[in-house]
């Protein structure tokens, strides 16, 4: 969940810092101007790519172990992932 929100806020950036600029209640806008800034975007970039790191390490730690997909049967040429070696 929090790497779909962190998604939407980095690609969706420019459609929100008009939103937060649309605002007419000044504490709520107040509120909110440390997001309009670049770096907050950089920040939130980055804290994407460690959240997808982490699950993908994760996934492929758990494939190793438990062996979840066999097989990938990409336009019809079989793909085998993780085969044993014996």
């Amino acid at each position: 969940m929090i790497s779909l929100i962190l998604g939407l806020f980095t690609f969706f950036f420019a459609y929100w810092t008009t939103f937060v600029q649309s605002f007419t209640v000044i504490c709520l806008k107040d509120l909110l101007a440390f997001s309009e800034q670049s770096e907050s975007r950089l920040i939130t970039g980055l804290s994407l790519f460690v959240v997808v790191s982490i699950f993908v390490y994760r996934f492929v730690k758990l494939q190793e172990s438990c062996h979840i997909i066999k097989k990938a049967d990409v336009s019809g040429v079989e793909i085998v992932i993780f085969e044993d070696s014996n």
